[in-house]
């Protein structure tokens, strides 16, 4: 599973971006420091019989990430390598294809 929320009322999808990301892993960047990757839906991975809808956003990073708040585990994995970690079906199906294929497009990866 990714960090995220819900928006709470009056905000945008990236002010919650930015909350979100402070409040789970004390990474305090602003709003617009981000890029949209797109609106994605799937089945939600722990609720059977809801979906889940997510706005997913792309930006850079260079510090350090603290697991806080109700993040359970923090991990880093080498996507090539299928079923090395599970996967909630909205990142497998959508996010993973949609950042390869932006990574690409950038020419961060070949």
């Amino acid at each position: 599973m990714l960090p995220g929320g819900k928006i709470e009322d009056g905000e945008s999808s990236l002010q919650a971006l930015s909350r979100e990301l402070s409040e789970e892993l004390s990474v305090d960047l602003s709003a617009n420091s981000f890029e949209k990757l797109g609106s994605f839906r799937d089945v939600a991975a722990n609720e059977t019989g809801f979906e889940v809808i997510a706005d997913v956003f792309v930006t850079n990073f260079d510090g350090r990430v603290d697991s806080k708040a109700e993040i359970e585990e923090l991990l880093w994995f080498d996507p090539k390598l299928p079923g090395s970690v599970r996967l909630a079906p909205l990142l497998q199906n959508h996010v993973l294809p949609a950042l390869k294929s932006y990574l690409n497009h950038t020419g961060v990866v070949q």
